[in-house]
């Protein structure tokens, strides 16, 4: 599973994402959005952690840790 983090999709780097997507799918990977993966687990099964909020290097506004 590689996540994509959805800045990537557009803007400065659309191109390079598209290159990816391109070679990933020539590997016979295929894609999808978060809300179909979710649908694989078992939510009971999963290790549910705390997170806090911080301002992480390099982000302009705080993020879940």
């Amino acid at each position: 599973m590689l996540p994509v983090h959805a800045e990537v999709e557009g803007g400065l780097w659309d191109k390079y994402f598209i290159e990816l997507l391109e070679k990933i799918q020539k590997m016979g990977f295929r894609f999808l959005p978060l809300s179909k993966i979710k649908n694989l687990f078992e939510p009971e099964k999963l290790t549910v952690r705390k997170y806090r909020i911080e301002l992480v290097p390099g982000r302009a506004a705080p993020c879940a840790v």
